[in-house]
This record gives C-alpha cells, sequence and structure tokens, in this order.
C-alpha cells in the first residue's frame, strides 16, 4: 500500500488564564478569572481510487476538557466554581466522494 496516500492533521491551541476586571455596585473593583486549558483535535484521513474518494477519522477536544475553574474574588459574594466549556470528546468519520466526468 502507498502509505504517501495518508495524511494526519494535529490542531493544538493553549488558552491562557484570562482575567477579568470589574466593578461592583460598591465602586469596588474585583478581579475574576478562568483557568488556563488545552485543546487537541487530531484527523487521520486517506485517498483512495484514484484521488475520488477520501475517508477520514479523527477526534476533537481529545483532553477531554469539558469543566475549567473559574475564580471571583473580591466583593460579598466571593469564590470559586467551574464554567463549562465544552461537551467533552468526540469521535467523527467523513467519507468524501468527488464525481466527475
Amino acid at each position: 500500500y502507498d502509505w504517501k496516500a495518508f495524511s494526519i492533521n494535529a490542531f493544538y491551541k493553549f488558552n491562557g488564564r484570562q482575567i477579568f476586571l470589574r466593578e461592583t455596585s460598591e465602586g469596588e473593583v474585583i478581579e475574576q478569572g478562568i483557568d488556563a486549558f488545552h485543546n487537541l483535535d487530531l484527523t487521520l484521513g486517506t485517498t483512495f481510487a484514484k484521488g475520488r474518494i477520501r475517508w477520514e477519522v479523527g477526534g476533537r477536544n481529545l483532553l477531554n476538557v469539558q469543566n475549567i475553574n473559574a475564580t471571583f474574588s473580591g466583593g460579598a459574594h466571593g469564590g470559586g466554581g467551574s464554567l463549562a466549556i465544552g461537551a467533552g470528546r468526540t469521535i467523527f468519520t467523513r467519507l468524501s466522494i468527488s464525481i466527475t466526468k
């Protein structure tokens, strides 16, 4: 088999900690933030039938990031919790057929 017909695509993204400043109703400025997180997608694909058919299989959010820590400091209601950012890991397959004369 011709291994050159295979392709691998990896997509990685690092989202650093994000800080937000907010003014309370009392005029106090407080800091809020969400923790850093990583995201990784991977796709493996191949073509056959003289390039007319392409088949891919892959996964999104392979690190299974669903919730990240969120911190809320200052003010009467300071504290922390989590923030939902994704539905979790997903696996997919795709078949593309090129029809030409």
